[in-house]
């Protein structure tokens, strides 16, 4: 699932700004102090602790905009990464990409639309591990 909100647009350019101007890591206390994070908050009332967590990945993960190698596709206005022996243009690092997104703005052919697409909080909706159950019976097994 993809949120995307005005306020989450404002907090991932908001921590992009601090990274890019001299490697200030803002804390999860400074974004909760911005009004846009309170009125995300407001929003998403139930889901307090879940954009807790996703604003404490975004500024883990933008340090890591340059630690996977991305392709730019500026043409198509995409982030492609190398999967084998291709460029593979629907493969994402979380909130790396986001990020690669915003360091690359300038050269995007539509920087509107490209970062309009871009600058979302993906949830993840759900992990599972086949290792960590221990069925009665295996009826098959594919790959």
């Amino acid at each position: 699932i993809e949120f995307k909100e005005p306020e989450i647009v404002t907090i991932l350019k908001r921590i992009w700004d601090a990274h890019s101007k001299g490697g200030h890591r803002l804390r999860l206390n400074d974004v909760k102090a911005m009004s846009d994070y309170k009125g995300l908050l407001t929003k998403m009332a139930s889901f307090g602790y879940l954009l807790d967590n996703e604003i404490n990945l975004m500024l883990n993960q933008v340090k890591r905009v340059d630690d996977v190698p991305y392709f730019l596709d500026a043409e198509n206005d995409r982030i492609g990464y190398k999967v084998m022996d291709s460029i593979s243009y629907n493969v994402t690092f979380g909130y790396a990409t986001i990020f690669a997104y915003l360091k690359e703005a300038e050269n995007l052919k539509n920087k509107g639309a490209a970062l309009s697409r871009a600058l979302v909080m993906p949830i993840s909706c759900g992990q599972f591990s086949y290792a960590n159950i221990s069925p009665t019976r295996i009826m098959g097994v594919s790959g």
